[in-house]
């Protein structure tokens, strides 16, 4: 679960807010309403109740009691109001998010991206070129071949084409991609009219051109061929004279096309396969289930790369919070793809937003009710009176988590955090504040998950109450939330994987169970605002 786990040891701050004597708070923020998502290129309006002869409303002082409006500028992303009375501990404090937004029912564009430079491409241990010679290797290509053709009035078949030794190059040239196939000891068996049969052996046959690629074919293009002009020949039964010339003529006018139809066969059942499932793989089980889609939607083919574009569709099975006002923050990367010669993976906070959006919308972090015992077992401490007589306390996180990017790195921002808390005999009292928690993205085997960054500090906005006990120490619950909030996001992203890398089963030309390949991670760098993973094909 997202927040459900992570948030929890929050509420064992507000205890020390229950005292003897209780007070209500005497300032109100009524706009906007707690959860709202307010669009880009307009000021945000304030509205705010309260008694006494001044408030201050973030930076603006206001005079006189009663409802006042205050305009705040335009933010993008998470923001944040403090209304107070002077002298007063009790203030009232509203999160919002603002910006500029996608439909979370929609599919959101640009949320990774794949580079495949020449390892991957054609010289690594396990690389496409190499995939698509082994699905080549002595596999029978007499599919390809155009045929029967007749030889002085016979009919003759060719019933199997083999080679068992194949190499195949592909290779950047400028911004085109281009390919050599070579299948070498090409071995031919054919039939003629039911009396003749025999075998054509080539030294090598040889085709080259260009190819042309989307995210869901393979064109070979401007195909020439070569092949040995001088193969070995065997004719049983009885052979018309003239019948070898023939049949090599025949067999060297079908072979190459045969070859480079086999040749695209077999690229095709590598790369669009790899393209579909080489994408990671978004999220973990929660209580309350997201599905998740993922589609390539361009490739373009630049000097030394291919570089992939994904969209996905997360959404919540059964959406239970998101209403009309609520959508999911863009984010755009600016970080460009990788310029190496491996093979990377891209993702960033379009990802992680999409992913954090549809877990909300499922309820995961709505309505969370625990008791003492389970919050002792969380890891609370004993609580001495009046503490200890705290009977429950519900958690709601009114706005999803967005992950965003700062000069020292990424952090989530978490907004609209509300717990109300029941203590015996002390009427209920809210409170609301919002974190800044510094993370990182760390591996763990084949997977990556989103943790706590210790080097960088967690910032804790101001904690605003309903009501509160004569006995609360502000200054105390400031620095128990500082310390707890790391806590949160671990428990939120750290005991769950957020990106897993899945294996890829291929199919032989014939249909038959291939190779499968196993994308390994060997590390993970982090960008200017993205996550940059440099990724290994293997063949366990």
């Amino acid at each position: 679960m997202l927040l459900q786990k992570s948030i929890l040891p929050i509420a064992v701050l507000f205890v020390a807010l229950m005292g003897a004597c209780v007070e209500d708070a005497k300032i109100e923020i009524l706009d906007p309403p707690r959860g709202t998502m307010v669009a880009a290129g307009q000021d945000v309006t304030v509205q705010v109740k309260f008694e006494g002869s001044s408030a201050t409303v973030n930076e603006e002082t206001l005079s006189g009691g009663g409802t006042h409006s205050v305009t705040l500028p335009e933010v993008d992303g998470l923001g944040f109001v403090t209304a107070m009375i002077p002298g007063d501990p009790l203030f009232d404090v509203r999160s919002y998010h603002q910006g500029v937004y996608r439909a979370p029912t929609d599919w959101h564009s640009s949320t990774i991206g794949i580079t495949v430079g020449a390892e991957p491409l054609d010289t690594g241990t396990v690389s496409i070129s190499g995939l698509v010679a082994d699905l080549l290797t002595d596999e029978d290509l007499e599919p390809y071949v155009n045929d029967p053709f007749t030889i002085l009035s016979l009919s003759v078949n060719v019933t199997s084409v083999v080679s068992p030794d194949v190499s195949v190059t592909m290779s950047f040239v400028g911004a085109d991609l281009t390919f050599e196939a070579t299948l070498y000891d090409v071995l031919i068996q054919y039939s003629a009219g039911g009396l003749i049969s025999g075998t054509v052996t080539y030294d090598y046959i040889t085709v080259s051109g260009g190819v042309s690629l989307t995210p869901s074919a393979v064109t070979l293009t401007d195909v020439v061929s070569d092949y040995d002009p001088d193969p070995t020949i065997t004719v049983g039964g009885m052979a018309p004279s003239g019948f070898e010339g023939l049949l090599q003529s025949a067999l060297d006018g079908e072979l190459p096309a045969a070859v480079e139809s086999a040749a695209q066969n077999a690229a095709e059942a590598v790369f669009p396969v790899l393209v579909q499932n080489l994408r990671p793989t978004v999220g973990v089980d929660f209580d309350q289930p997201i599905s998740q889609e993922t589609s390539p939607e361009d490739l373009t083919v630049e000097a030394g790369a291919i570089q992939l574009g994904y969209e996905t569709l997360m959404t919540a099975v059964s959406p239970v919070l998101a209403d009309a006002g609520h959508q999911v923050l863009e984010r755009l990367a600016t970080d460009g793809p990788d310029s190496g010669d491996g093979l990377t993976v891209v993702v960033g906070s379009a990802l992680v937003n999409q992913m954090a959006f549809a877990v909300w919308d499922a309820g995961n972090l709505d309505g969370l009710v625990l008791t003492e015992a389970e919050l002792v077992s969380l890891g609370m401490p004993a609580l001495d009176f009046p503490y200890d007589k705290l009977n429950e306390v519900e958690i709601d996180l009114l706005l999803p988590p967005l992950l965003e990017w700062g000069a020292d790195g990424p952090y989530l921002d978490v907004g609209g955090i509300e717990i109300r808390i029941d203590v015996a005999s002390i009427p209920d009292s809210t409170a609301w504040t919002a974190a800044q928690v510094p993370v990182q993205l760390v591996q763990e085997g084949n997977a990556l998950r989103l943790v706590v960054d210790p080097a960088r500090s967690v910032v804790v906005r101001e904690v605003g109450f309903d009501r509160m006990s004569d006995l609360a120490d502000q200054d105390k619950v400031m620095s128990l939330m500082e310390h707890a909030v790391p806590g949160v996001v671990d428990r939120v992203f750290g005991d769950l994987p957020m990106i897993r890398l899945e294996s890829v089963p291929l199919a032989r030309l014939d249909g038959s169970a291939g190779p499968t390949i196993q994308p390994e991670l060997l590390s993970v760098t982090e960008r200017t605002d993205t996550w940059l993973l440099d990724v290994e094909l293997t063949i366990p």
